[in-house]
Formats: C-alpha cells, sequence, structure tokens
C-alpha cells in the first residue's frame, strides 16, 4: 500500500512540474502549448486537405489573415516559441531525470522496508511459535501448582494438627505451672508461718530470760543493800546472816532452775530448727523434681518445635522450586510463614517462662540462704545468752568469794569491834567495778 502511495504521488508531482513549466511562460494573454501538442512548425493545429483546422475549432482559411507585413514578426514569434519549447523540453529532462533519481531512491527506500517487513513477518512467526511453547509450558506450570496446592493443603492440615497438639501441651504446662505457684505459695505461706512462731517465740524466751535478769539485778541489788545493812548494824546478827545465806541459796536454786529451763529451751529450739531444716531439704526436693518434670516437658515442646522448623523449611523448599507461582501459592507461603513465626514466637515465650522460673528458682535459693543467715545470727543471740549467763555465774561466783571472805573477816574480827564504813564502801566499789 505504501509503494502503491509512493507511486501516486510521484506521478502526481511530474504532472504538476510540466503543468507549472508550460503554464509559468506566457506571452501577453495566450498560454504556450507544450511540446508534444506541436506538429509540423504549426500551433495545435491539423492539415486536412488544403484547409488546416485549429484547436479552436475555427479553419485556418476562415480566420481573418494578418496583413503580409506582419507575415515577417509572426515567423520571428514562432522562431521564439520554438526556443522557449527547446529550453523547456531540457529542463523538463532535467527534471525528469531527477524525478527517476527520486524514484530509484524511493524504489530502494520500498524495497528496505519490504525486506524489513519480511524480517519482522518472520520475528512474528517465531514470536508465535515461542508464545505456543510458552502457553505448553504454561499448562504444564499450572498443573506443577494444582499439586503443589495440594501439598500445601496436606502440609497446612498437618501443621493444624502440629498445632493443636502444641497447644494441648501448652495448656498442660500452664496447668503444671498454676499448680506449681500454688504449691509454692502453700509452702512459703507455711514457712513464713513457721519462721513468724519461731521468732516470736524467740522473742518472748528473750523477753523473759531479759525479765529474769532484770529480776536478778534487782535482787542482788536488794542483796547488797541488805548487806550493807548488815554491815551497818553489825556483823554479829546470826538471824540477818542465816537469812542472808537463804537468800543465796534461793539465789542458786533460782539461778540452777534457769539454767535448766535455758538448756531445755535450748534442745527445743535446737530440734525445731533441724526439724525446719529438714522440711526445707523436702521441700528443696520437691522443688528439684518438679523443675525437672518442667525441663523435661520443655525439652519436649523443643523437639516439636524443631521438628516443626524442619517441616517448615521442607515445605519453603518445595515452594522455592516453583518460580513462577501464581497468587494463591503466595498467599499460602505467607500463610505458613505466618504460623512458622506465631509458632517461634511461642517457643521464645516458652524458653523465657523457663528463664523465668531458673530465675524463681535462684531467688528461693537466695531466701533459703538468707533464712540460713538468720539462723545463724539466732545462734550467735544464743552463744551471746550463754556467755551472758556465763557471766553472771562468775559475777555470783565472785559476790560468794567476797561474802564469804567478809564471813571470815568477820569470824576472825573480835565481836566488840564494828566494821567501818569505809571498807564497806570499798567492797561496793569493788562489786562494782567487777560488774
Amino acid at each position: 500500500m505504501s509503494v502503491t502511495n509512493d507511486c501516486a504521488t510521484t506521478v502526481s508531482d511530474m504532472s504538476d512540474i510540466s503543468s507549472s513549466v508550460w503554464s509559468s511562460d506566457t506571452s501577453g494573454d495566450k498560454a504556450i502549448a507544450p511540446p508534444w501538442k506541436i506538429a509540423d512548425g504549426n500551433l495545435n493545429c491539423e492539415n486536412s486537405g488544403d484547409v488546416r483546422q485549429c484547436s479552436g475549432g475555427e479553419s485556418y482559411e476562415s480566420r481573418p489573415h494578418p496583413p503580409k507585413s506582419h507575415c515577417g514578426d509572426v515567423g520571428e514569434e514562432l522562431q521564439g516559441l520554438l526556443v522557449t519549447a527547446a529550453d523547456a523540453n531540457v529542463k523538463l529532462e532535467d527534471d525528469m531525470q531527477e524525478l527517476e533519481q527520486k524514484l530509484t531512491a524511493e524504489m530502494l527506500r520500498v524495497n528496505t522496508r519490504m525486506v524489513e517487513m519480511s524480517q519482522f513477518k518472520k520475528i512474528c512467526d517465531e514470536e508465535i511459535e515461542r508464545r505456543k511453547l510458552l502457553e505448553v509450558e504454561l499448562q504444564e506450570h499450572k498443573k506443577d501448582l494444582e499439586e503443589l496446592h495440594t501439598r500445601v493443603q496436606t502440609k497446612e492440615a498437618q501443621l493444624q494438627e502440629v498445632s493443636r497438639k502444641l497447644n494441648e501441651t501448652v495448656a498442660d504446662r500452664d496447668s503444671w505451672k498454676a499448680a506449681y505457684v500454688q504449691n509454692e505459695k502453700t509452702l512459703m505461706d507455711k514457712a513464713r508461718r513457721q519462721e513468724e512462731a519461731l521468732l516470736q517465740t524467740l522473742q518472748s524466751t528473750k523477753d523473759k530470760y531479759n525479765q529474769e535478769i532484770m529480776a536478778l539485778r534487782e535482787r542482788t541489788d536488794e542483796v547488797e543493800e541488805k548487806l550493807r545493812d548488815h554491815n551497818r548494824r553489825q556483823a554479829a546478827d546470826e538471824f540477818k546472816k542465816r537469812h542472808l545465806q537463804a537468800e543465796v541459796l534461793k539465789l542458786r536454786a533460782l539461778v540452777k532452775r534457769l539454767h535448766d529451763y535455758r538448756s531445755k529451751s535450748r534442745e527445743q529450739f535446737e530440734s525445731r530448727v533441724s526439724k525446719l531444716v529438714k522440711e526445707a531439704d523436702e521441700e528443696r526436693a520437691s522443688l528439684d523434681h518438679e523443675v525437672a518434670q518442667l525441663r523435661d516437658r520443655c525439652e519436649a515442646s523443643v523437639k516439636i518445635n524443631e521438628v516443626l522448623r524442619s517441616e517448615l523449611v521442607e515445605t519453603r523448599k518445595a515452594l522455592i522450586t516453583c518460580q513462577e507461582q501464581k497468587s494463591e501459592a503466595e498467599q499460602s507461603l505467607r500463610r505458613l510463614t505466618t504460623q512458622l513465626q506465631i509458632q517461634m514466637a511461642d517457643s521464645h515465650i516458652k524458653y523465657d517462662n523457663i528463664l523465668h522460673l531458673q530465675k524463681y528458682y535462684s531467688d528461693l535459693e537466695e531466701e533459703k540462704k538468707i533464712k540460713e543467715g538468720q539462723l545463724d545470727v539466732l545462734r550467735d543471740d544464743l552463744k551471746a545468752s550463754e556467755k551472758c549467763r556465763l557471766e553472771l555465774n562468775a559475777e555470783l561466783r565472785e559476790a560468794r568469794r567476797q561474802i564469804e571472805m567478809l564471813n571470815s573477816e568477820d569470824a576472825q574480827r573480835p565481836s566488840h569491834l564494828p566494821r567501818s564504813e569505809a571498807q564497806v564502801d570499798n567492797f561496793l566499789e569493788g562489786q562494782r567495778t567487777s560488774r
């Protein structure tokens, strides 16, 4: 179609050029005819016998003849027309050659376009064949995608089953954890109550001992006061002396009874402490057993997670092999990835819970150490009380010795010589210093 249009354009250009050439050169109001319309030196006229017919339809004879004086001018005019026609023919030949060159170039261009069109047609045929092959491959990929979709659905069913088992395991773990926390809370409350009772008992015992010590000190002060009175009233008063000896014996009996009560309370305290230590060991063993069970369950959960992770890796490999899958397979892969992330998050949560339990167990160990430290402090208090008792016994022995010395001095001194108040003051000052 383009070649036909180019040829038509070339012919129209040629006709336009020729018409423009022959219409451009005019003489007055008359146009110059083209050379192919001039024959035998006449202007568009034909011989018909003796009469010449012109193109206008009038006979040469019928036209008025110019006068003979004008014949030379007409010949010169005809010669000029012939020269002009020859020049026009030369120009026309040049234009024709130029048009032939243009036509040749256009034909070459058309041939080139035809070759390009044939090559393009060949490429189109190859593209059609390739598209047919691609359609066949697409059908095969569709079949593969359907098989893959079936496998993905199977994997999803397996994952749902594993998720159900995992939820059951988590529920069991939560129930065990709740029971463990409840048992631990109960044991802690029991230990706290026992500790409070023990501390209360120790405090009451300590207060009782302090009261008895204060009473003994008051009695000692009274005895000293009585001794001072006795020294002031003369040492010969045997009745008061026996009374003082009786008081001293009572004090000895009271101290002995106090010592017996303290040793008894100490034995009770040690038995209670051993009992508490034994209960703490039993509770620790039970806690260790429960922690071991929780660790076993957590290890089982970790193994299940590893199995799930391996299955997910296999599923990912199966999905990666099909690179040109459609949106349905991609959505399935994203769904599986989301489920894996949820399971991994659950695994991390379980691991954090295990770490929390281990930390809680370590806190229990630290609390146990703190309680043992408190027990050591209580033992130190008992040792201090025992030391205080020994010091009181030493002071009582020293008082007895001083009393015996006074008695011996009284026995050696004559009965009519009273004891000076300076000696009594020295005795009391020595007692205070020793105390």
